[in-house]
C-alpha cells in the first residue's frame, strides 16, 4: 500500500478562479473597513484628550 499518494487527485492541479476569489476579497474588505474606522475614531478621541489637557490650546480655543 502506497502511503504517499494524495488524498484528492484534483487538489495539486487546482487553479483558483475569479468566481471563488471575489467573495473572499469582498469579505476581507468588508471587515477591514469598520476596523479602520474604529482605529481612526479611537485615535481622534486620544488626540482630543491630549489637546484639551494643554492650557495653551484651551486658551486659544475658547478665548480667541
Amino acid at each position: 500500500m502506497n502511503l504517499l499518494r494524495p488524498l484528492s487527485p484534483h487538489l495539486p492541479i487546482y487553479k483558483p478562479q475569479l468566481t471563488s476569489t471575489f467573495p473572499i476579497s469582498h469579505r476581507i474588505s468588508g471587515i477591514s473597513g469598520p476596523l479602520k474606522f474604529t482605529f481612526f475614531y479611537l485615535l481622534c478621541l486620544k488626540i482630543c484628550l491630549i489637546c484639551f489637557t494643554y492650557e495653551n490650546f484651551y486658551q486659544f480655543f475658547f478665548y480667541s
